[in-house]
């Protein structure tokens, strides 16, 4: 199996992001539900293009206690709630 990988850079943005340690992996759900839960009622508006990521913060694999961040571009400024 090969892969064609590339690096870019992205113009700087604005994300939306929750930060949160979950049981799993698998539990990455949660994290994205929240994301969505407390951005809703600000009415953010994604950028153009909304890009999206999940990004784990340990330095290891983990078999429980997960670190990451999860984000998304959105246009503009928020006030945190």
């Amino acid at each position: 199996m090969s892969y064609d990988v590339s690096i870019k850079t992205i113009p700087e943005r604005y994300a939306a992001t929750v930060h949160m340690t979950i049981p799993r992996y698998e539990d990455e759900g949660m994290v994205w539900q929240i994301l969505n839960e407390e951005t809703g009622p600000l009415n953010v508006i994604p950028a153009e293009p909304c890009l999206v990521a999940a990004e784990y913060l340990d330095d290891e694999y983990r078999e429980e206690d997960v670190e990451l961040i999860a984000w998304k571009t959105v246009r503009g400024k928020y006030t945190a709630q």
